[in-house]
């Protein structure tokens, strides 16, 4: 089980059933968001936690280095082949 806040990363990354999403944009309601997000962990049974805590150890494994490295240099690789098919010098 994951509690984030809404912030650029995490927003696009912290999904139900696993992830709370906790929102910030008002900072006078962020202890508010922080409570309502901890009061929400502690009401699920200890069943209900290891099963979304699986989830989110499963949904977690798409963004270890290893992969995200690997998407980076796929996208710099096409950039470069781009780059050349437009007659652009990228190296």
């Amino acid at each position: 089980m994951v509690l984030a806040s809404d912030a650029d990363g995490p927003r696009s990354i912290v999904k139900a059933p696993w992830g709370i999403v906790m929102d910030f944009r008002d900072s006078k309601k962020r202890v508010g968001e922080i409570e309502r997000g901890i009061l929400k962990l502690l009401s699920l049974s200890r069943d209900e936690m290891s099963t979304l805590g699986g989830e989110a150890s499963a949904a977690s494994l798409q963004y270890i280095w290893k992969k995200c490295a690997e998407l980076h240099a796929e996208a710099l690789r096409e950039a470069v082949m781009l780059a050349a098919a437009n007659g652009n010098n990228a190296g």
